[in-house]
């Protein structure tokens, strides 16, 4: 007995000394890499600093420009790319990256505030499983806009039931920067939140306003002309991680997956409705149905690379939080463990996986999210039947 009791001493003295290494390690490590790729203008911040460039001389942010990606976000997001284009691109880069840290690192404190967590030695747990999450590090590399799209997320969630006006802003400010958002006006519909409905869309018209008074009558129609490829279906890179993205590499028929893709939407909305209207108002309810509309956001797309699935975190999160209030079986956090192993892997050689079974293999990160949301699925399960 003495025996088992020295070694659970030691065993508990080594795990905070672990965890202070392996996060001091992978941490020095992405700052290494990171120090590497902030020496040259990156793909997307590059295409988002061109577009504020256009903004702020008069002229069309839409406009494709050979060899660049297209500029597709809505025009409010201009007044966030217009000021970062002041600067030369390599100091406004690095401005971003710091931004975006900042970004995730503060829709990070209301998720703990969220799921009640408290203590460094968790800090430093999640912090280390995002730093080698690769959807996180994708992220911040290409120069993307997803931190910030999560941090609007989590606030979103976190003013739902104590101060509406913020929570509906917190989602005009998603909606602003990319439309997908959206979805979650389903979450405020199946919950009765018919006034937060009405505040989202009174902030969104304020920024509508807002855009089309510092960049002119024509930003929205170069927008809508801009961005028809909103709705190409048949993307099958292998950074396409939504349903299309499955289907183009497995099914390539392009004009089937709109229909499939609309059945299988249809089928989970109504599901979705008819099922946490079984259940009694709450917060577990609100945060599992928030948590499957983050995913749903990004499997629905038309496309969603691997870096936008940075927002799932909230649902992971929120899902290992659900499953140990209701106690749920190991089982259950096993599924969700391999859950995050597919979102947050990637693969260097996608172009050694073809056939059938290779579309299946790179679609680890939807296979990964629909785990998730199959997990969420249970929990309403769980909680229709306890009527919590």
């Amino acid at each position: 007995m003495p025996s088992n009791y020295l070694i659970l001493s030691v065993v508990k003295k080594i795990i905070p000394i672990f965890i202070i290494c392996l996060f001091a390690l992978v941490t020095a490590q992405f700052l290494l890499s990171s120090s590497k790729l902030l020496k040259f203008p990156a793909q997307d911040f590059e295409v988002f600093y061109l577009a504020g460039q256009f903004a702020l001389k008069g002229e069309n942010p839409y406009q494709r420009i050979p060899g660049k990606d297209p500029f597709k976000n809505p025009p409010p997001a201009l007044l966030v790319f217009a000021p970062l284009a002041s600067l030369p691109i390599l100091q406004s880069q690095a401005l971003w990256f710091i931004s975006s840290i900042t970004a995730y690192l503060i829709a990070s404190f209301y998720l703990f505030k969220i799921v009640g967590w408290s203590g460094w030695k968790k800090w430093l747990i999640f912090l280390t499983a995002t730093i080698v999450f690769f959807p996180f590090r994708y992220n911040l590399g290409s120069g993307q806009i997803n931190n910030i799209l999560f941090l609007f997320i989590i606030l979103n969630f976190y003013f739902l039931r104590t101060k509406p006006m913020k929570s509906a802003l917190s989602l005009a400010g998603a909606i602003m920067l990319r439309v997908t958002p959206l979805f979650f006006m389903f979450s405020l519909l199946t919950t009765s939140r018919l006034k937060q409905i009405h505040q989202t869309f009174l902030g969104l018209l304020v920024l509508a306003i807002i855009a089309f008074v510092f960049f002119g009558p024509s930003i929205y129609q170069n927008y809508q002309q801009g961005t028809d490829s909103y709705l190409n279906f048949g993307i099958s890179s292998y950074y396409n991680q939504s349903i299309d993205g499955l289907l183009s590499r497995t099914l390539n028929q392009p004009h089937t997956h709109l229909v499939i893709i609309l059945v299988l939407l249809v089928t989970l909305l109504s599901t979705i409705y008819f099922q946490s209207r079984r259940i009694k108002d709450g917060f577990l309810r609100d945060l599992t149905l928030w948590s499957i509309g983050t995913i749903c956001l990004l499997i629905f797309a038309p496309y969603s690379w691997q870096y936008n699935f940075v927002v799932i975190i909230f649902s992971l999160v929120a899902t290992f939080h659900l499953g140990r209030k209701l106690m749920l079986p190991k089982i259950f956090f096993g599924l969700l463990g391999l859950s995050y192993l597919l979102l947050g892997a990637n693969i260097k050689n996608p172009l050694n996986f073809t056939g059938l079974l290779g579309g299946m293999i790179l679609s680890h990160v939807l296979i990964g999210a629909l785990i998730l949301l199959a997990l969420d699925f249970y929990i309403l399960k769980k909680l229709q039947k306890s009527k919590a």
